[in-house]
């Protein structure tokens, strides 16, 4: 099975990452104030039709009145998950709604009562901003005077597309990019459900490359699943997979940096080579630096930092040592995270990224060196 669909939240405490939007569709539910029309925009994968099909599950469950835990079971709730139930329709604006004579199938459509057992009719339009300026018009009048027991939630990844006037008769919510610590979580749950031999490393690699999209995430697991064929799930399997590096690498970078002794970047310059000869992007190096880099600053300037660092195993140690060599230095530590976000910017400026780095990696050793 599919991990991505098999993991799918089925109730709003399950969706994860979106704290905001689960407190507030939790307390309309249980105040039996949802609204007739909603908006929900954010990046692909970051739960828009999971929260719209638990909102109709929600609602509408014949098993149970409790909408906050609709039991998932009945024969409407696995319709609703499945994408099949008559009075839950979902659409693609982009090649259905995105017509006007489809909008208007939909607009008479909606004058019906619920004909399968639903209390509410819901109708998800996935993509909404794709849809043209006619159906559009059709729609915005439809959201103007909607028929009762009738709930609309369009989904949309570029809001800023949508027509003003449409975003004005929704209840807009906005999902974030999922933090890759919480996909991580996430992961390590489904491998001990799937008992999964595997490191916290490879579940790590899998997370950060889902750039905030918990359906990346899962799928990135389940391709370093399939690479594996039984063996072990590891870091280095992932990072052949993957095309990326382990964090043990900008640990090290970050060691040659503070190393004791005299200044040489020979090693330095190699570690920045091959990362950039891994077939990393430069976003997935910046990003790796700039987290060892936020972990030794919580650690320096934190007394209980323990919830705010996930670090793996093979690593802690490494992480330890460099907090004892910026402890004493924690002007030069805010010298060196100034200094990597020139970098970014003088990459987006058309900088090479090889040279930006090596002058980054160049200065940040005498910033060691004279403590700031």
């Amino acid at each position: 099975m599919i991990l991505a669909r098999k993991y799918r939240p089925k109730k709003l405490n399950e969706v994860i990452g979106q704290p905001t939007v689960v407190q507030t569709l939790g307390n309309a539910l249980t105040s039996k104030k949802l609204h007739h029309a909603y908006l929900f925009a954010g990046q692909l994968g970051a739960g828009k039709t999971s929260v719209a099909r638990i909102l109709a599950a929600s609602e509408n469950c014949s098993a149970t009145d409790d909408v906050l835990h609709p039991c998932g079971n009945c024969e409407l709730c696995r319709a609703v998950f499945a994408g099949t139930h008559t009075d839950v329709s979902e659409i693609d604006a982009a090649s259905n709604a995105g017509k006007v004579e489809q909008v208007r199938e939909l607009k008479n459509s909606a004058n019906y009562a619920p004909m399968d057992g639903a209390k509410s009719k819901y109708y998800i339009l996935d993509e909404a901003h794709r849809m043209s300026p006619a159906a559009e018009e059709s729609l915005l009048k439809l959201l103007e005077e909607p028929p009762k027991r009738v709930r609309f939630i369009l989904c949309t990844t570029e809001y800023q597309h949508m027509r003003s006037t449409i975003q004005s008769r929704c209840q807009v919510h906005e999902f974030k990019k999922i933090y890759w610590r919480e996909i991580a979580r996430h992961l390590e749950m489904v491998a001990k459900q799937e008992k999964l031999n595997c490191q916290p490393e490879a579940l790590n690699l899998c997370a950060k490359i889902a750039d905030g999209s918990m359906r990346d995430g899962l799928q990135h697991l389940e391709k370093l699943i399939n690479f594996a064929g039984g063996q072990e799930l590891t870091g280095k399997l992932a990072q052949e997979v993957f095309g990326t590096a382990s964090d043990l690498v900008f640990y090290s970078l970050i060691g040659e940096i503070a190393k004791e002794g005299a200044p040489d970047a020979t090693t330095g310059y190699k570690i920045i080579n091959d990362l950039l000869v891994s077939g990393m992007g430069a976003n997935q190096i910046l990003e790796g630096i700039s987290e060892v880099l936020r972990n030794i600053l919580i650690g320096v300037s934190a007394s209980a930092c323990g919830d705010l660092i996930l670090v793996a195993e093979e690593a802690k140690s490494r992480l330890k040592e460099l907090l004892r060599l910026f402890k004493p230095k924690m002007q030069a530590l805010l010298g060196v995270m100034e200094g990597l976000a020139k970098v970014r910017m003088a990459v987006e400026q058309g900088q090479t990224l090889d040279i930006a780095l090596q002058m980054w990696f160049l200065q940040s050793i005498f910033k060691f060196q004279k403590g700031g």
